[in-house]
C-alpha cells in the first residue's frame, strides 16, 4: 500500500508530465520554427549572392559553394531553357519560393531579362542534414532535461512531503501508544498554525470525550457492583444458614441450586468490580508472605459445586516443600479460583484435573485438564471478551483479568496446548 509520501511524489509527477511536457513541445516547435527560418535565409542569401554574380552576355555563371547545388533556367514563352545544372541537382520543376523534397531544400529566386519577356530562374539547393542534426540534438538535450527534472523532482517531493509530514507521523506514533485508560496520553500540537495543529487538537478533543466516558462507565460498573452486593450477601448468608437447618431433601435440593446461581451471580458481580477497577487502573495489590497451598484449596473449596456437578476428580501434587511467597491472597486466590473453574467448565464430565505447585525459579502452580477441541491461538484468550465457544457461559473476561492480575503481581500467566490437555500456569 502506498504511503501519502509515495502518493505525493506520484501526483506531482503526472502533474509536473502534464504541465510541462506541453510546454516543451510549444518551445520545441518554436525553436525548430525559428532554425528552420534561419536556414532558409541562408540558403537564400546565399541565392541572392549567387544571383548578383550571374550574367547572360556574356555568359558568366559563378560556381555554387561547396555542399551547395545550383540550376539556373530561362523561361521564356515558348519554353523553359537550361542554363546551367551542378550534377546532381533534383530533376525537379517548381518555381515555389521554399521547396523541400526529402533531405534537400531548394530556394528558387526569378529575376526578368532585360529587354525581353524572359524570366531567369536561379535555384539554389543544400541538404539538411545539418539541420536534421540541430533538430536531434535539441531534441535529445530536451529529452534529457526533461527526464532528469522531472526525477529529481519528483525525488525533492518525497524528501521534502516527508519533513511536511512529521506531524502526522508523530500524531501516529502517541496515537498507537494510546491504551482506552481514565488517563490517557494527549497529542502534541505542532507549533505551526496549520491543518496539523487543527488535527492534533480534534483528536486531543476525542480523547478527552473517551476518557470522560470511560470515567462515567467506570463510576458505573463500580457504583453498580457495590450497590448489588449487599442484596447479594444477604441472600447468600439467608441460604446458607437455612440449608444449615437441614431441611427435606426436596427443599435441601432447591435451596443449594439458589445458593449456587446466588454466588454465581455474586463472582459476576465481582468481575464487574475487578474490570472498573483494572480499567480505571484503581486496582491496589497489596503485598505479603503468603502460603500458595493455602490459597489454592481456598479457591478448591470455592469450586465444590462445579466439581460436585461435573462428577471430576482434582489432583493436586505438592511438588516443593516450600510454597511461600510474597502475594496478595486476595487477588491470587480469585486468580486460581477463575483458572480452576474454567478447566472444570472446559473438561468432560468425570475428567480428572491435575494441579501442580512446584518451584524452579520461582515459585508456580499448574492446571492440566483435557479438552476436546483444539484451539488455534490459545493467547487471544487472554484478551478481552473471547471465549473458546460463542456459546459457552461467561463474559470471557476471566483470562483477561487473570492476566491484569499477574501483570500487577509481577507475575506471569502462561496458557499452552498440547497432545489434548490444556494447560494454564501461574508464575508467582
Amino acid at each position: 500500500m502506498l504511503g501519502i509520501r509515495a502518493k505525493t511524489a506520484f501526483i506531482f509527477f503526472g502533474v509536473f508530465v502534464v504541465i510541462v511536457l506541453p510546454v516543451n513541445f510549444l518551445v520545441y516547435s518554436k525553436v525548430e520554427t525559428i532554425l528552420i527560418q534561419a536556414d532558409t535565409r541562408e540558403l537564400q542569401a546565399e541565392g541572392e549572392k549567387l544571383f548578383d554574380k550571374v550574367r547572360l552576355d556574356p555568359a558568366l555563371i559563378p560556381l555554387p559553394p561547396q555542399n551547395y547545388l545550383m540550376f539556373i533556367r530561362i523561361k521564356e514563352v515558348l519554353g523553359i531553357d537550361t542554363v546551367f545544372a551542378s550534377p546532381g541537382f533534383p530533376e525537379v520543376w517548381s518555381e515555389d519560393a521554399v521547396l523541400v523534397l526529402d533531405s534537400i531544400k531548394i530556394v528558387t529566386k526569378a529575376r526578368p531579362v532585360p529587354y525581353s519577356n524572359a524570366s531567369l530562374l536561379l535555384s539554389i539547393a543544400r541538404s539538411t542534414h545539418d539541420l536534421d542534426s540541430q533538430l536531434g540534438t535539441l531534441q535529445l538535450y530536451l529529452f534529457i532535461a526533461n527526464s532528469i527534472s522531472i526525477l529529481l523532482a519528483g525525488v525533492l517531493v518525497y524528501i521534502v512531503s516527508g519533513f511536511t509530514l512529521r506531524p502526522v507521523r508523530n500524531i501516529v506514533e502517541v496515537a498507537s501508544r494510546i491504551q482506552a485508560t481514565r488517563s490517557m496520553e494527549r497529542v502534541a500540537e505542532p507549533t505551526s498554525d496549520d491543518e496539523y495543529r487543527e488535527l492534533a487538537r480534534t483528536i486531543n478533543s476525542m480523547l478527552a470525550r473517551i476518557e470522560s466516558s470511560i470515567k462515567t462507565q467506570t463510576n458505573f460498573f463500580a457504583s453498580a457492583a457495590h450497590e448489588l452486593k449487599t442484596p447479594l450477601t444477604v441472600m447468600q448468608t439467608e441460604l446458607s444458614v437455612a440449608l444449615n437447618q437441614n431441611p427435606e431433601p426436596s427443599t435441601r435440593t432447591i435451596l443449594e441450586n439458589q445458593l449456587h446461581e446466588v454466588q454465581r451471580l455474586d463472582r459476576v458481580i465481582q468481575d464487574f468490580l475487578l474490570i472498573s477497577q483494572l480499567k480505571s487502573e484503581s486496582l491496589v495489590i497489596r503485598k505479603a508472605v503468603n502460603r500458595l497451598d493455602e490459597a489454592l484449596y481456598s479457591a478448591l473449596k470455592r469450586c465444590k459445586y462445579q466439581i460436585k456437578t461435573k462428577n471430576a476428580q482434582v489432583k493436586v501434587t505438592l511438588a516443593t516443600e516450600d510454597c511461600t511467597s510474597s502475594f496478595d491472597y486476595d487477588k491470587i486466590e480469585l486468580v486460581l479460583f477463575n483458572l480452576l473453574d474454567n478447566a472444570i467448565k472446559y473438561s468432560q464430565h468425570e475428567a480428572t484435573i491435575q494441579v501442580t505447585i512446584n518451584r524452579a525459579d520461582r515459585l508456580a502452580v499448574q492446571f492440566v485438564n483435557p479438552v476436546t477441541e483444539t484451539i488455534t491461538d490459545v493467547e487471544i484468550l487472554k484478551s478481552e471478551f473471547k471465549k473458546v465457544s460463542e456459546l459457552s457461559s461467561g463474559l470471557g473476561m476471566g483470562l483477561w483479568i487473570c492476566q491484569e492480575i499477574m501483570r500487577l503481581q509481577g507475575g506471569a500467566l502462561n496458557l499452552h496446548q498440547t497432545n489434548g490437555n490444556f494447560m494454564a500456569e501461574v508464575v508467582i
